[in-house]
C-alpha cells in the first residue's frame, strides 16, 4: 500500500543516515515531499482548520520517516527543538505514545506544537506536558453578516498604496509587492485616507482553503472597518467554493470577539508544551 514510501527509504538512504531509537523502530531524515501520499492522507485525518501559521511550522521543519521492522510506520516534523507533526498510519496508532517517547529521547526534543485540529497528536503530547503557552486560535466562518459600512468604501490595493500598507502591517509581508500585483490585497480608505487593510493568503496545504487577516489604524479601531472587510472578503471567497478561515493570537479577546461577531466559528487551537 506504501510502496512508494519504501522505495523514497532506500533513495535517500545514500543522503540521509538511518537512526535506530530502539526496538527495531528507526528513523530517517528525508527530503520533504508536499504531494506524498502519507501528507494527502494526514490532511484527511485533521478534525477542523490550521492556519498558515500551523502550515509554515509544518512545512518549515525537518522531516523523518518511521518505520518499524523496514515497514513504514509515519512521518515527524521538528522545528527549532519542538515537534511540529507527527503523524502514525492508521494500522500503528495503537503505539503512537511508545514512538513519540521514543522520538522524543532519542532526538532531546524539548517541546511540541500540538493543534486541537490533530487530535491523536495532541492527545499524544499532552501526556507528556509539564507547561504549556497557549498560541493561536483558529476560526471558521460560518455565516453571512450585516456590516457597518457599505463595500463601496473597499478597492484592490494600488503599489502606490504599499508604503501606507506596509507601516499598517508592520512589516509582515515580505511578498506585499507581489500580493498587490495578485489582488490579495484590499484597501479600506474613508475620505482619501487609508484606514483599514485585508490580506487572503492562499493556504499552503489546502487548495480550498483560504486565509484571511485585517488591520486597522489604531484611531479607527471598534468602527466595524474590520468586521467589513472581512466580510467583504468572505463573500468573495464563498463564490469560489473557498473555505474562509482566520486566526489570531490566543490571548488577543478582542480579535477573537471580532472575528464571532463577524461570523467566524472558533474550530481549533494551538499550543505549545514544553515536555516532561
Amino acid at each position: 500500500m506504501f510502496d512508494n514510501c519504501l522505495k523514497t527509504i532506500f533513495v535517500f538512504q545514500t543522503i540521509f543516515s538511518i537512526i535506530d531509537i530502539g526496538d527495531n523502530v528507526k528513523i530517517k531524515k528525508i527530503a520533504f515531499d508536499h504531494h506524498s501520499e502519507l501528507m494527502i492522507k494526514y490532511k484527511q485525518s485533521l478534525y477542523g482548520i490550521i492556519d498558515d501559521f500551523v502550515e509554515d511550522l509544518i512545512l518549515s521543519a525537518e522531516h523523518y520517516m518511521m518505520f518499524e521492522d523496514d515497514e513504514f510506520i509515519g512521518q515527524i516534523g521538528v522545528l527549532d527543538n519542538a515537534v511540529t507533526f507527527f503523524y502514525v498510519l492508521d494500522d500503528f496508532k495503537y503505539k503512537q505514545t511508545d514512538y513519540f517517547i521514543k522520538f522524543v529521547k532519542a532526538k532531546k526534543i524539548e517541546y511540541a506544537y500540538v493543534s486541537t485540529a490533530d487530535l491523536d497528536f495532541f492527545h499524544t503530547a499532552t501526556q507528556f506536558q509539564e507547561d504549556v503557552t497557549m498560541q493561536a486560535k483558529f476560526f471558521l466562518k460560518t455565516n453571512a453578516m450585516p456590516t457597518a459600512f457599505d463595500f463601496d468604501y473597499i478597492d484592490f490595493a494600488r503599489l502606490h498604496d504599499k508604503e501606507e500598507i506596509d507601516m499598517l502591517t508592520e512589516g509582515e509581508f515580505d511578498d506585499l509587492h507581489e500580493r498587490i500585483q495578485a489582488g490579495q490585497v484590499y484597501v479600506f480608505k474613508e475620505e482619501g485616507e487609508l484606514v483599514g487593510v485585508g490580506v487572503i493568503s492562499d493556504s499552503k496545504m489546502f487548495t480550498s482553503q483560504v486565509n484571511l487577516g485585517v488591520f486597522t489604524k489604531k484611531k479607527h479601531q471598534r468602527r466595524g472597518i474590520a468586521s467589513t472587510l472581512l466580510e467583504f472578503m468572505s463573500e468573495k471567497m464563498l463564490k469560489d467554493h473557498k473555505k474562509v478561515v482566520a486566526g489570531c493570537y490566543y490571548y488577543n479577546e478582542a480579535s477573537s470577539k471580532m472575528l464571532m461577531h463577524s461570523g467566524f466559528r472558533l474550530m481549533n487551537i494551538l499550543e505549545k508544551i514544553k515536555l516532561k
